[in-house]
């Protein structure tokens, strides 16, 4: 057993230790370790310590008990079989409030099982310094990474990035992969696993479906409903823990909120050409993948340097710069602008290869907000109503301000084999569904 914590609010126990090929891991900031975990609670139990002079028996409380009589005279004087005598005279009709006193010797039996401790129960001392237990007899587990179709779900835990949960933290950065131990956390130390919890548990209800509602009424259900959670408040928390695996930051992709404004936009081109290789590759799904993880760092860092130019003072707008720079309001907005463009587009194009056609539309929109007369946009948002088979007169809009000089940048000419298969396709569609029309207007008035 090893105190984390020097007041021994958080204990350790190993279940079972780390191979002995694994290295000791050094924690530090960015470090992201994959675990699996699981929390239960059982009240403490205080247990008598030696150094203590024995306590006194409780004075034996009174209880009060009323009885009714009829309209009779009684005396009477009777012994109980724990010793507990009473008298009482009365006459007429009236109540009779007789006072009792309870058995001593229940009592000390009472407080002997109160302190005798669970031969299986670990023993620690609080932060208070009073030795204590965990009763074992009452656990229940009230969380677990394991999702609701029976698969274990590794849960990732981005050391020293303020965890809401800081007693996870210290647990884990005392492991190595392959360990599992259990920590028994004193409440002083249980602090934001409700909120945790609260939020996974929420999280996994809206995935499967379920309605989450954040109005005042939909709380109170939410608290009625997880009453094993908020019960928990002021309650130990037995955590168990089995580390798999753990990745220095340089090791794994981190996610936008996890990296510097200026560094996210100094790796967008580097995740950009990591896209267009894997779709040099054939591999489009992983292209897409890339570039609208590029796109969105280059969105928050876009916004960032431009709530940081109406803050600070970068200079004119001729002297900003491209990536790389060190402050993010140094970042040239045109760039960001032009990079934004390419990204969305080449989403576009990655989305009509997956079959992914309102992903293409709505990629394209947003470049024709700014750009309205960009040729690609056009003609990549056609393609892909043409291929839905509806909306076929946006289709024919698109693909007609694709070929019309005042209307696109570039015009594609009508022989151009692409906007040719396009135009096909559309006509083909559109014939199609006149004859539909025709069919159903005639089954309607032909009899």
């Amino acid at each position: 057993m090893e105190k984390l914590c020097p007041d021994g609010g958080i204990v350790k126990v190993v279940l079972a230790p780390a191979p002995g090929s694994a290295p000791i891991i050094p924690w530090g900031r960015g470090y992201n370790a994959k675990l699996h975990y699981t929390v239960a609670t059982a009240p403490f139990r205080p247990l008598t310590r030696p150094m203590d002079p024995p306590a006194p028996p409780p004075a034996p409380p009174v209880v009060a008990a009323v009885h009714k009589h009829g309209r009779h005279q009684h005396k009477h004087s009777h012994g109980h079989e724990h010793g507990t005598s009473c008298t009482h005279h009365h006459d007429h009709d009236h109540d009779e409030k007789i006072l009792c006193k309870s058995n001593p010797s229940d009592s000390k039996a009472d407080l002997q099982q109160q302190t005798s401790p669970d031969p299986s129960a670990p023993v620690f001392a609080s932060p208070s310094g009073v030795p204590y237990t965990f009763d074992t007899s009452v656990r229940r587990v009230i969380a677990d990474t394991v999702r609701d179709d029976g698969l274990e779900t590794l849960f990732e835990l981005r050391i020293g990035r303020k965890f809401a949960f800081p007693a996870l933290e210290t647990a884990v950065t005392s492991m190595r992969v392959g360990e599992t131990a259990k920590f028994l956390i004193s409440p002083e130390y249980s602090l934001g696993f409700i909120q945790l919890e609260s939020h996974l548990r929420r999280t996994r209800a809206s995935a499967n479906g379920r309605p989450v509602s954040n109005c005042c009424m939909g709380m109170a259900a939410d608290a009625d409903q997880h009453a094993d959670l908020y019960s928990s408040a002021d309650s130990p928390l037995e955590l168990t823990v089995t580390l798999h695996e753990a990745l220095a930051p340089a090791e794994y992709a981190r996610d936008a909120w996890e990296v510097d404004a200026a560094d996210r936009a100094n790796e967008v081109s580097t995740i950009k050409d990591a896209g267009a290789a894997a779709f040099r590759r054939g591999e489009i799904g992983v292209a897409r993948d890339q570039y609208m993880r590029a796109l969105e760092w280059l969105e928050s860092a876009h916004l960032k340097g431009q709530e940081s130019r109406r803050t600070t003072d970068a200079g004119p707008e001729s002297e900003l710069t491209p990536p790389p720079v060190t402050d993010i309001a140094r970042l040239c907005p045109v760039w960001a602008a032009d990079t934004m463009r390419t990204l969305r587009l080449n989403i576009a194009l990655c989305s009509l290869r997956l079959a992914e056609y309102e992903r293409a539309v709505t990629q394209c929109s947003a470049v024709l907000v700014d750009s309205p007369r960009c040729t690609k946009a056009l003609f990549r948002r056609a393609l892909a109503h043409v291929r839905k088979g509806r909306d076929l007169d946006l289709a024919v809009t698109d693909l007609t301000a694709a070929v019309d000089p005042t209307r696109a940048d570039t015009p594609m000419s009508r022989d151009d084999p692409e906007w040719r298969a396009a135009w096909d396709a559309y006509q083909t569609l559109s014939a199609h569904a006149v004859r539909q029309e025709k069919s159903m207007w005639g089954k309607l008035f032909g009899s």
